[in-house]
């Protein structure tokens, strides 16, 4: 089950785009 712990390390596209805009996002406020 090696491929389910990877797939848990790293992160899906969509995750990435998410963190993208909440870091936009407080950079913004800041």
């Amino acid at each position: 089950m090696i491929n389910d712990s990877s797939e848990e390390m790293n992160p899906t596209i969509e995750e990435l785009l998410e963190w993208i805009k909440t870091g936009q996002v407080e950079a913004k406020r800041k």
